[in-house]
């Protein structure tokens, strides 16, 4: 084999590895967050909710439309609540 072709197959190798772990995360946090669904947090300080904010921007979802109607936690927090959550759970995992 020529380095070409050895470039071209490592390429595609660590692009099928990152698609497959990057797609296990995102399965693995939508458990998570079906967990959280199902029994979310009874108090609005809860520390579960920085928690349901931090999984929400893992998989990729708009945070801020899941706590508008029609959302996945509708009504459970303002949306000054839901500002300082998101603003935290940035700072802990640097999301830009």
């Amino acid at each position: 084999m020529n380095s070409k072709t050895l470039i071209i197959v490592g390429i595609i190798a660590l692009g099928a590895a990152w698609y497959y772990f990057n797609n296990k995360k995102i399965e693995e946090l939508k458990i998570r967050l079906a967990e959280y669904q199902a029994n979310p947090p009874s108090s609005r300080t809860d520390p579960k909710w920085l928690s349901i904010v931090q999984t929400l921007l893992g998989i990729g979802l708009n945070v801020y439309e899941q706590f508008k109607p029609g959302g996945l936690f509708a009504g459970k927090l303002s949306e000054d609540e839901v500002t300082i959550l998101y603003d935290k759970a940035k700072q802990l995992n640097n999301y830009v």
